[in-house]
């Protein structure tokens, strides 16, 4: 459906995806697929679609919810980011001073939406 509405690309969230998905997803191999990894099981998941990116998080308490998640820490992203090849980027509770840090430990770059919708960060 994304490809058909003209997205360029999906973020999917950390789950299995469903053989329906996948066969979708193999007729489609012009989108752009990113999904979230919490932890090496979550990882594991990624093996059988070809992502483009993965954001591990949390890395920090994320801004913006509630997470029932442990953040993982930096070492805990560069363990993670370490078990791919695929580019991946830090997620949860980072601002744009954390950008250095992630690259030091294996990082592509960060994501920080919630970060820009604070009203005092615009």
């Amino acid at each position: 459906m994304a490809f058909d509405l003209g997205f360029e690309g999906v973020h999917l969230p950390d789950k299995e995806p469903s053989r329906k998905w996948l066969r979708d997803c193999k007729k489609n191999k012009n989108l752009f697929l990113s999904t979230s990894v919490h932890d090496s099981n979550s990882l594991k998941r990624t093996e059988k679609v070809k992502f483009d990116s993965l954001l591990i998080s949390p890395v920090k308490n994320p801004f913006s919810k509630k997470s029932n998640l442990k953040p993982l820490g930096w070492d805990g992203f560069e363990f993670i980011s370490k078990q791919t090849k695929v580019p991946t980027y830090a997620l949860g509770g980072l601002v744009m001073n954390d950008l250095i840090k992630a690259r030091k430990h294996g990082a592509r770059g960060i994501a920080m939406s919630s970060y820009f919708f604070k009203k005092e960060n615009l």
